[in-house]
């Protein structure tokens, strides 16, 4: 794409959507992550982000202009069950139509990650579009709310939202050893360039995620050709 940009496009500028995982270094005391020129490759995920980066700030010689994004975790209605939010969610939303015992399989609950709800990443996304001929080619942004926040929060807020008593079982199979124990990001370069990120209310953001688990599973109960509750 960045190859087409230059040839078909030169004025064109790319935004490049990549990872809070290969932002590097600490801020000042030592917890979120700042942006850098070198990434810091804390997990696998972040090399093939990283491999990304690198080609573009190559193409950046030959005039391409493009800005490189690294938000952090998303609250986001519409999500797969890989991410944590939607997995207990999702959970709760199966449990409350009796198709599941009342019991959420966890992973690592003291996990600590910076969450912002989808709506505020977008807002930054069309907000940094509409400065980027003022912005210098290749810079760094990460987009993050710099609040840890452990798992169990999230989970504890949907249990108090749930319409069922439901307890909760670690599952070996959802714990990941290799993970960092938090990731949150510096994002005061960013609120330089973007007016009140965030804006939306973290809670709510789970109010709207678990609403639209329940919704997407009463679709697959009333589409599904065959349903078995499962004791």
């Amino acid at each position: 794409m960045a190859g087409a940009i230059l040839r078909e496009c030169p004025s064109c500028w790319l935004l490049d959507i990549g990872s809070g995982l290969i932002s590097s270094g600490r801020d000042e005391d030592g917890h979120r992550l700042v942006e850098g020129t070198v990434p810091d490759l804390m997990v696998e995920y972040a090399a093939s982000r990283t491999a990304v980066d690198m080609a573009l700030v190559a193409l950046v010689r030959r005039g391409l202009g493009f800005i490189r994004l690294r938000p952090f975790n998303h609250l986001d209605p519409g999500q797969f069950e890989d991410f944590v939010a939607t997995s207990f969610a999702m959970q709760i939303a199966r449990i409350e139509s009796s198709f599941s015992a009342p019991v959420i399989r966890i992973g690592n609950l003291e996990a600590g990650r910076d969450f912002l709800d989808v709506r505020d990443v977008a807002n930054a996304y069309t907000k940094i579009c509409l400065a980027s001929e003022q912005l210098p080619s290749g810079l760094v942004l990460n987009i993050a709310s710099g609040m840890p926040r452990p798992v169990s929060e999230i989970l504890d807020l949907l249990r108090d939202l749930s319409r069922v008593t439901v307890t909760a079982e670690p599952d070996p199979a959802r714990m990941r050893p290799s993970d960092p124990p938090v990731i949150i990001g510096d994002a005061r370069k960013a609120r330089e360039l973007l007016d009140r990120i965030p804006r939306y209310d973290f809670k709510q953001a789970l109010v709207d995620v678990l609403d639209d688990c329940r919704a997407r599973f009463h679709a697959y109960q009333t589409t599904a050709p065959y349903n078995h509750k499962l004791r």
